[in-house]
């Protein structure tokens, strides 16, 4: 006779949360690392950076990686587990899909979380404030030696006659986060410090299932 699960929010000393959670990951908010401890202690972390379904395997794989750039110099400093088309973001992200993450880390445009909402019912997402002078001048020295950018190597100049534009010119990825997202129905979104990481950790520990094995997290450079 087969069995029918009846049943599916509990399980022996963890209660499945009724909503699921979700990191509005702005730049330079310390966003990876939360991600990446995350998936590295909890089940069903889902992210564009780390997921919990191969989180172990990846801190294996950039702990034996560390190893090699100790023994030769080499200019990959990225090594694996960063690729996007891995986790539940770019390539596989349609066959992968959201149906079983309690929490959700993405780099994206705010205006896709309402779609997920719309299928997982219920969100709660976290926004990272970090203290505002600390934050720009962050992005000032992440743009400032990042090829990406046009500001390599142009220092952010507190004399400049327009201040108004010199911090613009430092702002990227500003398009994660609309108020917009304050008059979804099925999204709540709680501000939050992210520094020092841990504590967000240890908070999302009392709501998130630990992993059978936890895996101490390698961080990778962002």
């Amino acid at each position: 006779e087969k069995v029918r699960v009846t049943e599916t929010t509990k399980s022996i000393g963890w209660i499945r949360p009724s909503k699921v959670f979700g990191l509005i990951h702005m730049a330079k908010t310390a966003g990876s690392e939360i991600n990446g401890e995350l998936a590295s202690h909890f089940e069903r972390v889902c992210g564009n950076k780390y997921s919990s379904f191969n989180q172990y395997r990846k801190n294996e794989q950039y702990g034996k990686h560390l190893q090699r750039l100790s023994e030769k110099l080499t200019e990959d400093k990225k090594g694996p587990g960063r690729r996007l088309e891995d986790g539940y973001f770019g390539e596989q992200h349609d066959t992968i899909g959201f149906e079983d993450c309690d929490y959700i880390a993405a780099e994206m445009h705010w205006k896709q979380w309402s779609p997920i909402a719309e299928k997982l019912g219920e969100m709660e997402l976290h926004l990272p404030c970090r203290e505002p002078l600390s934050h720009l001048m962050s992005q000032c020295y992440y743009m400032q030696h990042n090829a990406k950018f046009i500001r390599l190597n142009h220092s952010f100049r507190c004399d400049a006659e327009d201040l108004e534009a010199e911090v613009k010119s430092c702002l990227f990825h500003e398009d994660r986060f609309s108020r917009r997202l304050l008059y979804d129905k099925l999204i709540s979104v709680k501000c939050f410090d992210p520094l020092p990481v841990q504590n967000y950790v240890y908070y999302m520990g009392t709501i998130l299932q630990r992993r059978r094995m936890e895996a101490d997290y390698i961080s990778t450079p962002s």
